[in-house]
């Protein structure tokens, strides 16, 4: 945004370039803005080093961008497609809904790096054939939305077909 004069402000629009794989399904799903300037670096060695935004794409990768008019692939995780993304309180993990297979929720820390945590995102009610659909911290509690697996899955289901958990930021189920 520009601001000139007293009166007027106008806005400078910016387009982000997301990469792409070589395969498989394509499109970011999930965006979270990090304002830690100490969490997140982005690989290409930009201005300042740190994401300013992170993206989760279908194809399993974790972009981040920090200038200029691409992000940088910072995590690939192959097999996964990511349908959403959340960053905990701290600004130090970010959850990325994965969909592909029986679904889970994968984790990883402010290098980007693959984590585990002391809970494993299950809910021991959860209907068979779902999967994680999107993911989101609130107030230092992770919730989850389920959704039928697949593509051919969700364009099915009827209104009710889909439940919320909520974890804590481990990973520990709190209710569904």
């Amino acid at each position: 945004m520009t601001v000139t004069g007293q009166t007027t402000v106008s806005t400078v629009a910016l387009t982000v370039a997301i990469p792409t794989t070589a395969t498989g399904p394509q499109g970011p799903t999930g965006q979270v803005s990090n304002a830690n300037t100490s969490s997140f670096p982005v690989g290409d060695g930009g201005n300042d080093a740190f994401a300013h935004f992170i993206f989760a794409n279908l194809n399993g990768t974790i972009s981040a961008w920090d200038a200029g008019t691409t992000a940088f692939i910072q995590a690939t995780t192959t097999g996964a497609s990511y349908t959403g993304l959340a960053i905990n309180q701290a600004q130090t993990q970010l959850y990325a809904a994965n969909d592909a297979g029986t679904g889970s929720i994968n984790v990883f820390n402010s290098s980007f790096a693959p984590v585990s945590l002391s809970g494993t995102f299950v809910d021991p009610n959860l209907p068979a054939g779902y999967v994680p659909f999107n993911v989101q911290d609130i107030g230092g509690k992770i919730y989850v939305t389920y959704a039928p697996a697949g593509h051919a899955g969700r364009v099915a289901a009827t209104a009710g077909m889909g439940t919320v958990d909520v974890f804590d930021e481990s990973g520990t189920f709190c209710k569904g």
